[in-house]
């Protein structure tokens, strides 16, 4: 094994060991309480090790931000890629599971994103970081049978879409299974809606 991968494992692990340890710090306390020095101590790696990858907390949190853009890009392609042609609940289940549980493990951070108000660093900028990865990264092909579409559109709203299941799901504060989320948009890729009428109809007075 050359030195530059056992260097490269060496980074790997220690950024992730930072990510992870302000995941960690996010369940107990709130992001501006947080500092630099409570990382370090949370991820059992050296000051030195830190700043020799960020400037300061600020740099920090933009590099977990961007590369979870990269994962939810990622991630949404797998599960748009699954389909290809095939719209099937079983299709959408498998890469949407991996999806949720992708989440879940990560859910202090999605909860940040969602939550937070900083520049550069809120639900809009995350959408419009992954639209523009999308747009760069992604080709979609349509049937030739497809009507005129939007391919922009397309990906504007899956952008948000899987940010707003995200969202129901920590109304819930997670209290549904990965399993469960990742059933409900399979079923909900696939739903036929029989008959739509009002729970209570207004009865005619004449």
């Amino acid at each position: 094994m050359s030195d530059d991968i056992i260097v490269d494992k060496r980074v790997h692990r220690s950024k992730a060991a930072f990510k992870k340890a302000l995941i960690a710090l996010l369940k107990g306390s709130p992001l501006p309480s947080i500092t630099v020095t409570d990382i370090i101590k949370q991820s059992g790696y050296s000051r030195a090790a830190f700043y020799s990858y960020y400037k300061n907390k600020s740099d920090f949190l933009t590099s977990i931000f961007n590369e979870e853009v990269q994962n939810y890009v990622d991630i949404i392609y797998d599960t748009i890629s699954k389909r290809n042609g095939i719209l099937l609940e079983s299709t959408t289940y498998e890469p949407a599971l991996n999806f949720f549980e992708y989440v879940y493990e990560n859910r202090e951070l999605y909860r940040f994103i969602l939550s937070s108000n900083l520049p550069g660093q809120n639900l809009d900028s995350f959408c419009g970081k992954a639209y523009n990865e999308f747009i760069k990264k992604i080709d979609i092909e349509l049937f030739k049978e497809t009507p005129s579409f939007d391919i922009d559109f397309y990906f504007y709203c899956y952008t948000y879409l899987y940010m707003i299941f995200i969202k129901y799901w920590i109304k819930s504060d997670f209290k549904y299974s990965p399993k469960y989320m990742a059933n409900q948009v399979a079923i909900l890729n696939t739903l036929r809606v029989s008959k739509v009428k009002p729970k209570n109809p207004v009865k005619n007075l004449k």
